[in-house]
């Protein structure tokens, strides 16, 4: 234990001249800083000792130098591994040195029949230390080269005479291998106890892990059987993990969710993604689980006979290296899965697809009592309207005086309000529940905006508001709902006329840019305030100005546009200063039916500009 403190103490001090790539590797950096360590040692030894050899022996052979040469390509191994931490060169050049230092030294002490042979042990030996077969292959590979070289020598008779053995120095270099050769047992004996301990360390770590973390880690065959299953299994379902190995997995899984569990196992193994499911799994009720040092352990109370399920997630991935189960049989291809318990997200879905239910209920009623409301209200509405036109126009005679006239007329003015009003709350209630239905058809967008100006001319005229249209005369026919997009370049044309002062203008632009129509509508009237674009096309948003204040509204008309607009896969944008006027654009694709099928691009629904 002594000698392995020692060496450990030895090799910290080497420690900073290991490569940065083995940084974070315990092992290799111990390797590698013993490998440095050696060759800068031995090297720094042999150079202090030459001098005192040289005066003891005189001057030294061409063996002794040769050696030395060698050394000190030893050394510059050693600095090659420092720069590069590429071990595997740098054992096989450490073998292929130490081999010939070997050679050169049997070939002056007798040949094959030479002690020093022995020291070619020394090459495969310490190649063990690099951690790889092939390198302690080619390093014994090396040696065997080197042995058949001194043999064949050895048989040819071209070594000195067995006298020569007694060489100047032989004991210093007896003496020198020695003490490599028992610093390199004393690492391997280092070595092996640091490998035993990181082995017992990751143990004990992975045991931790699977014994306390939540979820279960299992790994399985490509029938679904399982080799290993973490003792988490206990808190998930109460069951024992070695109850749940084998095909008692399988059991332990509803026999509707079986087939898809093994569907997800076999796609698994044909993809190197993730895949994902939820399964029912069976859980016995009153079970208590107790914990000691061997592990939880499960006692059952009552009830066994009676199970339920729970549903649990489980993610699945393939691994193909080879694992070795505890069962000591190992497999080249498993599926490992990771199963947790779901019980909240499916109770969270649950509620959740409750509260959807609900919400569909309560807009279906929504939209039943907006329907009735507005058949109830438009019967007794269109008799008002009717019955005050008759009226205003005198159809049966006289009324007499002249505010009688003006009742009337204000009565029919006010019910075809309300109407109107009625009319824009069930569309936008139809809009919201994806109920409205859009008839598309090709027509003329000349005729449209012609259509549309007549009809509020005579509102245009009171107010002294004038109509003006530009039409590009290369405009093709627009598939769309000719009676939405009637309302919409309505609603467009009775906000610009609202709120223009009198003597205004009102500009309608029709162009056509690439495969979209644009259709605008342009006031020069109190305009809108930086701070309320974001709101508009809200429903029942009203611009808060003491102007638009006095005109009658409920704030629907832009966002009915807007929803009717975006069925037809188009968007509407709102330029307005205020102040200055306002112009609202609408963006219309040619063939509104390929849009809202997602064959033509769509673009944002909404844009606003100050």
């Amino acid at each position: 234990m002594r000698g392995t403190e020692w060496s450990g103490s030895l090799l910290a001090t080497f420690d900073q001249l290991v490569h940065s790539s083995v940084a974070g590797d315990p092992v290799n950096r111990e390797r590698q800083a013993w490998f440095i360590a050696a060759r800068l040692l031995a090297g720094a030894i042999v150079f202090a000792l030459f001098p005192a050899y040289v005066a003891f022996f005189g001057p030294p052979s061409l063996t002794v130098i040769a050696v030395i040469g060698l050394l000190a390509l030893s050394i510059l191994n050693a600095v090659y591994l420092s720069r590069t931490g590429n071990a595997d060169i740098a054992y096989t050049i450490a073998g292929l040195l130490l081999s010939v230092i070997v050679l050169i030294l049997a070939v002056q002490t007798g040949g094959g029949s030479s002690p020093m042979v022995a020291m070619l042990l020394l090459v495969p030996v310490e190649a063990v230390l690099s951690g790889k077969r092939r390198i302690v292959t080619v390093n014994a590979v090396i040696a065997l080269l080197a042995l058949f070289t001194i043999m064949v020598l050895s048989e040819l008779g071209l070594f000195p005479h067995s006298a020569d053995a007694a060489m100047p120095g032989i004991g210093l270099i007896w003496g020198g291998l020695l003490l490599y050769a028992f610093g390199t047992g004393l690492l391997l004996l280092r070595h092996g106890a640091q490998v035993e301990s990181h082995a017992r360390d990751h143990t004990e770590l992975y045991r931790l892990l699977a014994e306390n973390m939540s979820d279960v880690i299992s790994t399985h065959r490509p029938d679904g059987a399982a080799y290993y299953v973490s003792p988490a299994i206990t808190r998930l379902l109460g069951a024992n993990a070695d109850a749940a190995t084998g095909e008692r997995w399988l059991d332990l899984i509803h026999p509707n969710d079986r087939g898809h569990f093994l569907d997800v196992v076999n796609a698994t193994r044909r993809t190197d993604d993730v895949l994902a499911a939820d399964i029912r799994m069976r859980r016995a009720r009153n079970r208590t689980v107790a914990y000691g040092e061997s592990g939880p352990s499960v006692r059952m109370v009552r009830g066994d006979e009676d199970p339920d399920y729970v549903w649990v997630a489980i993610r699945c991935r393939n691994h193909r290296g080879s694992i070795v189960g505890e069962d000591g049989r190992s497999g080249k291809e498993r599926v490992i899965v990771i199963t947790r318990d779901a019980t909240e997200e499916k109770r969270a879905e649950a509620t959740m697809k409750r509260a959807r239910e609900e919400a569909e209920k309560a807009s279906e009623a929504k939209t039943r009592f907006l329907a009735n409301m507005s058949h109830e209200l438009r019967t007794p509405l269109n008799a008002v309207i009717g019955f005050s036109e008759v009226l205003e126009q005198q159809v049966f005679g006289k009324l007499g005086s002249e505010r009688n006239l003006e009742y009337a007329r204000l009565i029919h003015e006010s019910g075809t309000h309300l109407l109107q009003v009625v009319h824009d709350i069930l569309d936008m209630s139809k809009i919201e529940t994806g109920r409205f239905a859009l008839f598309a058809e090709p027509f003329s967008v000349e005729c449209l905006v012609e259509t549309c100006c007549a009809i509020v001319e005579p509102i245009a005229r009171r107010s002294g508001v004038g109509l003006r249209t530009r039409i590009d005369g290369t405009l093709p026919e627009l598939v769309a709902d000719k009676r939405a997009c009637k309302q919409m370049l309505l609603n467009l044309l009775s906000n610009a006329i609202k709120f223009s002062p009198d003597g205004g203008k009102v500009m309608v632009n029709c162009t056509l840019k690439g495969k979209t129509v644009v259709i605008s509508v342009e006031d020069k009237g109190i305009g809108i305030a930086e701070c309320d674009l974001p709101l508009l096309g809200q429903p029942f948003f009203q611009v808060d100005s003491t102007y638009s204040r006095e005109h009658e509204g409920t704030g629907l008309g832009l966002s009915v546009v807007r929803g009717l607009v975006e069925l037809h896969g188009g968007r509407m944008m709102i330029e307005s200063a205020f102040g200055e006027g306002t112009k609202v654009s609408l963006f219309l694709p040619v063939n509104c039916e390929m849009a809202s099928s997602g064959k033509a691009g769509a673009e944002p629904p909404l844009a606003l500009s100050a």
